[in-house]
């Protein structure tokens, strides 16, 4: 799997068109290298630190600020919490600086398109922010291997709600590094596509259409590593993939979300 790379900063290489690319198959994903200064990290990297509430952990070693779409559409003790973490980033001038910054940054050279971002109070999906800031700590924190559409039937009716604007079965997901942990590879993206392989055996073994299972260890894949403030644009819906353990002392934050296509539009929805 080839995964093309861009340098930001050389090259102010134009993001919109390569999302496009991205939603018409012609490529799996690309990383935009040093997307995001050393002050836009620091704000960030500052923001999650300075929540004083409890944070939402969907698993051991594992936290989201503001928590992400699965645990709002969950039982009711699930959604205690959210509208206090959405209104920490959106009483702050800083951060509302920040979204305007990277708004246009991906708007560059934007040709009859455009991007929305999720807010408060919008209908067009459950979320009401376009991202998500998730620490997973050292020696617990993993994301086993997974696709967005292996969720499909956990979140049944999230799916059908956001099926109505967008093409919610074919979102794409981003990933900007905040704090880099002390790691040889930050994400494994698997060439076993969801139109092949659609059940998981286990943490270690997919099954493919014909019932044949396929060790992870035995599929080709591509192991990333990104800098503090790189980020990587990939099919998150139809590719399997997976962080492996944070080892070290420094845990790993990253600040990202999904992007969703408008039906017969050239407009993208960034969610979380």
């Amino acid at each position: 799997m080839r995964i093309e790379e861009f340098d930001f900063k050389a090259s102010k290489q134009a993001i919109a068109p390569l999302i496009s690319a991205l939603f018409e198959g012609g490529t799996a994903a690309f990383v935009i290298r040093n997307f995001l200064p050393k002050e836009q990290l620091n704000l960030i990297r500052d923001k999650n630190l300075n929540y004083t509430s409890q944070k939402f952990e969907p698993s051991l070693g594992y936290t989201a600020l503001p928590r992400p779409f699965g645990g709002v559409l969950g039982p009711d003790r699930f959604i205690s919490g959210y509208e206090e973490e959405i209104k920490y980033f959106k009483e702050d001038l800083e951060f509302k600086v920040l979204e305007d910054s990277l708004k246009a940054s991906i708007d560059t050279g934007l040709d009859n398109q455009a991007i929305e971002f999720a807010q408060e109070s919008d209908h067009v999906s459950y979320s009401n922010s376009w991202f998500s800031l998730r620490e997973l700590q050292p020696e617990q924190g993993r994301f086993d291997v997974h696709c967005g559409n292996f969720f499909v039937d956990w979140n049944d009716g999230y799916f059908q709600k956001n099926n109505k604007q967008l093409e919610a079965y074919s979102h794409k997901a981003f990933l900007a590094m905040i704090q880099k942990p002390t790691a040889a590879e930050d994400l494994i993206i698997y060439s076993a596509h969801w139109d092949k392989f659609k059940t998981r055996k286990d943490l270690d073994t997919l099954i493919d259409l014909d019932n044949r299972e396929h060790s992870l260890k035995h599929i080709p894949c591509s192991r990333i590593t990104l800098n503090e403030g790189d980020v990587i644009f990939f099919d998150e819906s139809n590719y399997w993939h997976q962080v492996p353990i944070v080892n070290g002392e420094i845990s790993r934050i990253t600040f990202g979300g999904f992007i969703s296509k408008f039906k017969n539009q050239n407009k993208y929805y960034f969610w979380a």
